[in-house]
């Protein structure tokens, strides 16, 4: 699985790629370097950084990766922390001098006594609590999500999430709504979406499940209201719903095409859907119950397919991966 992060305020890019030939997994950076005529970008350098590995390996391929948060810790120049998921989740350190990447926490250890990761359920993905600025939720194989508290570095809660495995899991307090500081949301295989409150972990709610039971492999939350949600499935089928009208999801959309990424805007009305017919398309929810069709497309006319948008909202650019692992750039034109 192809993953990429895009980090606008250190203008670093971070991209896994998992080697099926001898089974590693690579972590890449490359520097933006970003030039402006008249206020306007012109052109963008990728700098690609030769990266020093240490107590660094993975048996699996990366299910996720991200920087973490300012809030989270004390940073300066050249220190950047990021967070890893595979069969464990862990803390890594980069150098942006010495180029160099270290592995200083692993979570996964601090619940369990096994340490060989060949024996570890694969997590499927993780989120910041940006709230308490202190916690990180992970989803699981093994159809479980845990909490953790990264000041105290151990664990805090644990529950049996779904009957099948957990693809994805997101923080509803993201928007900074401090009433939904402890809630948070799940998708598995079972085609189930689900709501959990922290502080009553004996109960939950099932906000939607697909008529197929096709599995939901991703969420997208609003970054403006925790009520509108994204989710898409092995289908070809993304689906948007409103939270205030329970099981009752405004609109389908099947884009006859394996769906490959999606994401909100920041102001909250507009969203992108990246596919492997190399297509992202713009859609507004405003005109979704009148508009069978997107407000806007663009096509890779490479033929290599979207495979993982990111949104620079300083510069309005699309960062996507293609199939060969490459990073493209594309304005976003409303």
């Amino acid at each position: 699985m192809d993953i990429l992060h895009c980090n606008d305020e250190y203008n670093l890019v971070a991209k896994c790629n998992y080697n099926l030939v001898n089974n590693t997994e690579n972590i890449f950076f490359q520097k933006l370097k970003k030039n402006y005529s008249n206020n306007s970008i012109q052109s963008i350098d990728f700098e690609d950084y030769s990266i020093n590995y240490n107590n660094i390996s993975y048996t699996l391929p990366i299910t996720n990766i991200k920087f973490l948060p300012k809030s989270f810790y004390r940073t300066d120049d050249t220190n950047r922390l990021l967070m890893s998921s595979s069969t464990t989740l862990d803390v890594l350190l980069f150098n942006e001098d010495t180029k160099s990447l270290n592995n200083i926490l692993n979570l996964t250890f601090s619940k369990t006594n096994n340490t060989n990761k060949f024996l570890l359920p694969p997590i499927t993905s993780f989120d910041f609590n940006l709230n308490n600025c202190t916690d990180v939720i992970q989803s699981c194989i093994d159809t479980t999500c845990s909490v953790y508290d990264l000041s105290k570095q151990k664990i805090k809660s644990q529950l049996i999430a779904h009957d099948d495995l957990v693809l994805d899991v997101k923080y509803l307090n993201n928007n900074n709504v401090k009433k939904n500081a402890e809630l948070f949301m799940t998708s598995g295989k079972d085609g189930s979406l689900r709501l959990f409150d922290l502080r009553v972990l004996d109960h939950s709610s099932i906000l939607y499940e697909d008529s197929q039971k096709n599995p939901l492999t991703n969420i997208e939350i609003n970054p403006l209201d925790s009520n509108k949600i994204l989710c898409f499935s092995t289908n070809d089928q993304i689906t948007f719903i409103d939270l205030r009208y329970e099981k009752n999801p405004i609109k389908k959309y099947n884009l006859h095409s394996k769906i490959s990424s999606c994401l909100w805007m920041d102001n909250g009305l507009d969203f992108l859907v990246g596919d492997q017919n190399n297509m992202i398309t713009h859609w507004n929810i405003n005109s979704l119950k009148t508009s069978h069709f997107p407000d806007n497309f663009f096509s890779d006319n490479k033929n290599n397919g979207i495979y993982k948008m990111k949104y620079f909202k300083e510069d309005n650019l699309i960062y996507y991966m293609d199939k060969d692992n490459k990073i493209e750039v594309v304005p976003f034109t409303s």
